[in-house]
């Protein structure tokens, strides 16, 4: 790397340095109300971290290996009891990511929260939550989009959940309850 490139990516540094500082105390906030619990600071992976979580995440088999199941928005519930089968998991602690966060926050928390209140969660980052847990084997998704969805005799422009379970795991707890 010459010099002209190690200052871009310094500066590219700093900024985001400077956008954590900045936007990590209202996220950390944000997600303490949602989950009813102090998330700490500590829970939040520094950019190092966050770096190297997106090395595994990249070389993992995830976008070749999963299992996906789209509901329309009204029917969250359906989603909801779908989860329900990885509450085990989910009680313990996982990589928790809000993409429009990502660059700035992951955190390590315990996931149950997705369990209770995801509909927060994707209300807070406008789209998606990301769940993978910590040996990077199994994950989940839930993406909010819109697309016209044939339901109760009509198709029409209806708000789409689309659950995506990643790794071998998951996959057959959730396979198992459809």
């Amino acid at each position: 790397m010459d010099d002209k490139e190690e200052r871009k990516e310094r500066i590219k540094l700093l900024r985001r340095q400077e956008d954590r500082k900045h936007r990590l105390p209202s996220l950390i906030n944000y997600l303490s109300i949602i989950a009813d619990r102090e998330i700490l600071e500590n829970e939040v992976l520094t950019l190092e971290e966050i770096d190297n979580y997106n090395i595994s995440v990249n070389c993992s088999d995830f976008d070749f290996n999963y299992l996906n199941i789209s509901f329309p928005q009204e029917r969250a519930q359906d989603l909801l009891d779908k989860l329900q089968v990885l509450a085990n998991e989910l009680e313990g602690r996982n990589f928790l990511t809000l993409p429009q966060w990502a660059d700035i926050a992951v955190m390590k928390v315990k996931a149950d929260l997705v369990l209770l209140k995801f509909q927060e969660l994707i209300d807070l980052d406008k789209n998606s939550i990301y769940v993978y847990d910590l040996n990077y084997q199994n994950g989940l998704w839930i993406d909010l989009y819109s697309e016209y969805w044939y339901l109760d005799g009509s198709a029409k422009l209806r708000q789409i959940l689309e659950l995506r379970i990643f790794g071998k795991e998951w996959m057959k707890k959730v396979a198992a309850s459809l």
